[in-house]
């Protein structure tokens, strides 16, 4: 038997609103899980995030994955900038080791791969330079 029959619960133009408001949702910093869309005529017709990426996947030229990476980049922009306003004192009243989680738990900070832990690369006038691990020990 095929899957969920009643999936497609919006129409073309409430997938339209749905999406933009789920880039809005992103690009404000929150996280995708944290976002639902309750139709405004039928307090009854909702969808959450799997819906709306499903409806994403299923058809990007009506969804342009453009349009949410340029969300994602306007999320990590908002934090990024917090940090900054940290660090210069512009933000007097944040807790730089609840960033440091936060940043951690949000963009995968510091988490590496064992391949990124084994080289590191050097950038140089525009030609990356790549020194094994090994190499830095005397440095």
């Amino acid at each position: 038997m095929p899957g969920n029959q009643f999936g497609d619960k919006l129409n073309p133009l409430q997938k339209q609103l749905a999406f933009k408001q789920y880039c809005e949702h992103i690009a404000s910093g929150l996280s995708k899980e944290a976002w639902s869309y309750q139709d405004p005529n039928d307090k009854n017709l909702s969808i959450c995030f799997d819906t709306i990426e499903s409806y994403i996947n299923k058809d990007p030229d009506a969804f342009p994955t453009s349009k949410l990476k340029e969300a994602y980049a306007q999320s990590r922009k908002f934090f990024e900038q917090t940090g900054l306003d940290m660090m210069t004192g512009a933000n007097c009243k944040g807790s730089a080791a609840i960033f440091q989680i936060f940043m951690r738990n949000k963009f995968g900070w510091d988490k590496e791969t064992k391949d990124q832990d084994k080289q590191i690369v050097i950038k140089r006038q525009d030609e990356p330079v790549n020194i094994n691990a090994e190499q830095t020990q005397h440095l």
